[in-house]
C-alpha cells in the first residue's frame, strides 16, 4: 500500500470535510426546493471513499455506484461546481442538467454513475471490467452498492460471471444498516452481507468503513489481486468420485416418470406399438375416428 503520511492524512480530512459540507449545502437547497426530485446524501460514509481513492490509480481505474453519487466524482477529479450545476438542472452540469441527483457522470474522469435502479450498477460494473480485460487496459473497476441492492438477483449473476472470467473488478457493499429505511435484519436471515461472496469462492471480508486507513489497506489488496487477474486460490481440491450415483437415480426416475432414460424409451415405444395396432384394427372411417 502507498505510504500514509501526514500529508495523506490531511488530504483525506480536507476531502471528507469538503464532501460533508457539499452534501450539507445540498440538503439546505433541497429544503428550499431548488434541487428537485430525490436527494440521497453520502453523509457518514466519506471514509469509505477516501480510503478507496488512496488505493486507486486514477489514471486508469474506474468507479460506478448507486444513487448516493454526489461526492465520488469530486474525489475522482470532477469540478464540484459542475456537480452542483447538475443538481440544480443547469446546462453546465456533468450530464447537461438532464441527469439530476442520481445520474452524475463523467467519462473523462472514469466515473460511470450514478444509477437510480437498485442494484442496476452491479452488472454494469462487471461489464466495464470486462472491457478493461478485453482491451488489456490494466484498469480495475470499483463497483459500489448498498445493503438494499445486495438482495437483487443481478448481484449473483454479476458475481458468477466476474469469478468465472476473473474480471478486474472490486465489489464494495456500503452497509449503512437500513438501505432506504428497512433494516438489514428484516430483509434476510443473515446480516453479514460480505459473506455472499463466499458462495462464489470470492475473496472477501468486512472492513471498518469509518477508518480510511483500514479501507485503504483492504482496497489495495483487492485492487492488486484484481489487476493481476490471479483469480481465487483454492485451498483444497476434491477429486471427482468414481461412482456417479445421480446418474443411476436419473435412470430409475426415467422409468417411472418419463424422461431420457432407457426405461422411458421402452415405454414410449410400447405406446407407439399400441396405437399402430388400434389403427390397423379399424376397418371403417368411423372406426378410425373412434380409434383416434
Amino acid at each position: 500500500m502507498k505510504e500514509v503520511t501526514k500529508e495523506v492524512y490531511l488530504k483525506c480530512y480536507e476531502d471528507m470535510l469538503l464532501w460533508r459540507k457539499f452534501e450539507d449545502k445540498l440538503a439546505a437547497l433541497y429544503i428550499q426546493q431548488k434541487v428537485r426530485g430525490f436527494l440521497h446524501l453520502y453523509n457518514g460514509q466519506e471514509a469509505v471513499l477516501a480510503g478507496a481513492l488512496h488505493a486507486m490509480d486514477l489514471t486508469k481505474d474506474k468507479m460506478i455506484t448507486a444513487y448516493r453519487n454526489h461526492v465520488q466524482p469530486i474525489g475522482m477529479g470532477v469540478d464540484p461546481r459542475n456537480v452542483m450545476a447538475e443538481l440544480l438542472g443547469k446546462a453546465t452540469g456533468t450530464s447537461k442538467g438532464m441527469g439530476g441527483s442520481m445520474h452524475i457522470f463523467s467519462k473523462e474522469h472514469r466515473f460511470y454513475g450514478g444509477h437510480g435502479i437498485v442494484g442496476g450498477q452491479i452488472p454494469v460494473g462487471a461489464g466495464l471490467a470486462f472491457a478493461d480485460k478485453y482491451f488489456n487496459t490494466g484498469g480495475v473497476t470499483m463497483t459500489y452498492f448498498g445493503d438494499g441492492a445486495a438482495r437483487q438477483g443481478s448481484l449473483h449473476e454479476a458475481f458468477n460471471m466476474a469469478m468465472l472470467w476473473k474480471l478486474p473488478v472490486v465489489f464494495i457493499v456500503e452497509n449503512n444498516g437500513y438501505a432506504m429505511g428497512t433494516s438489514v435484519e428484516r430483509t434476510a436471515n443473515h446480516t453479514d452481507i460480505w459473506k455472499l461472496g463466499l458462495g462464489y469462492e470470492m475473496p472477501c471480508g468486512p472492513v471498518d468503513g469509518m477508518n480510511p486507513v483500514k479501507v485503504a489497506e483492504a482496497m489495495t489488496e483487492a485492487i492488486d489481486r484484481a489487476r493481476r487477474g490471479d483469480g481465487v486460490p483454492r485451498i483444497r481440491r476434491h477429486p471427482r468420485p468414481k461412482a456417479r450415483p445421480w446418474h443411476r437415480r436419473r435412470r430409475r426416475r426415467g422409468r417411472v416418470l418419463g424422461g431420457r432414460g432407457s426405461g422411458a424409451r421402452r415405454l414410449r415405444r410400447a405406446e407407439a406399438d399400441s396405437r399402430r395396432e388400434r389403427f390397423s384394427a379399424a376397418a371403417r372411417p368411423s372406426d378410425l375416428r373412434t380409434a383416434l
